[in-house]
């Protein structure tokens, strides 16, 4: 079944910002490798931040890997600001949406990842469960997988902790 209009609008804007930066991530890793590959090893990092600008301008390039890093930095640009231009659309619809505002209210979650959200769970009524929604995002843990064989499981307090621990994440709300 097909999701409604204003979800599936909003599924592709928020597929669309994620596919962006997915390429302005694969421009930069490809930038950090040209200049690594022509002798300037370089924090990537680093690379996109004002000063990682200013280094790249000073570098004596020859003049066919100066044409190569700046088209790397031409594309890295028109991403980002097409990012930037998503990112402004997906706010102010989550200032009018009473869906979105709801989900602003879950501790962590912005006015882009309730867009996010939204647009990839959809109506929550055709869940009757919060599992329901969990195993649907991907994020239930999976024990054992054999072959065709899958066993799910669940995630102990324990293992919650753990995985906090290890993300920084913490459990409780910062004061």
């Amino acid at each position: 079944m097909a999701p409604p209009e204003d979800i599936q609008r909003l599924r592709d804007l928020t597929r669309l910002q994620q596919a962006l930066r997915h390429d302005r991530t694969r421009w930069a890793q490809r930038l950090h490798a040209i200049l690594l590959h022509e002798g300037w090893p370089c924090s990537r990092s680093q690379l996109l931040t004002p000063n990682g600008r200013r280094w790249l301008e000073a570098l004596a390039l020859d003049r066919h890997v100066r044409r190569i890093v700046d088209a790397h930095l031409e594309m890295i640009n028109v991403s980002g600001q097409q990012i930037a231009a998503i990112d402004r659309e997906l706010r102010q619809l989550a200032r009018n949406d009473a869906r979105l505002l709801a989900l602003q209210t879950i501790y962590g979650v912005g006015p882009v990842l309730a867009a996010h959200l939204l647009a990839e769970i959809g109506d929550t009524r055709r869940f009757r469960r919060a599992r329901q929604v969990v195993r649907f995002a991907g994020l239930d843990a999976v024990v054992i997988e054999s072959g065709e064989n899958r066993r799910r499981g669940k995630l102990s307090k324990q293992a919650h902790r753990t995985c906090a621990g290890s993300h920084g994440w913490g459990l409780r709300r910062p004061r």
